[in-house]
């Protein structure tokens, strides 16, 4: 048996993790992250998706935001905690 390709975590500190997997997950950066994190999806959308990325943890003075493409999706946040993503494809 096959299983779909994982998404890959960049620049998210040491030891970050990815709960769930698919168009619904959870990232937790590793310790001493740059205060972002980039997910590149394991099977890029066909065309841009409409994401929604939530912060679950950390500080709630800072500002949170997030940038999205087909392949990936990066998140920045002074003091980035946990996050929750969403996203679903188009044609």
């Amino acid at each position: 048996t096959s299983s779909a390709p994982q998404h890959v975590l960049s620049s998210c500190g040491s030891g970050p993790t990815i709960r769930g997997g698919g168009n619904m997950f959870s990232i937790t950066p590793g310790s001493g992250g740059p205060g972002a994190c980039t997910v590149t999806f394991g099977i890029p959308f066909k065309n841009t998706p409409v994401c929604v990325a939530q912060p679950i943890t950390g500080s709630v003075t800072n500002t949170f935001s997030y940038v999205y493409t087909n392949a990936s999706l990066t998140a920045t946040e002074t003091a980035i905690g946990t996050f929750v993503v969403m996203c679903s494809g188009h044609e």
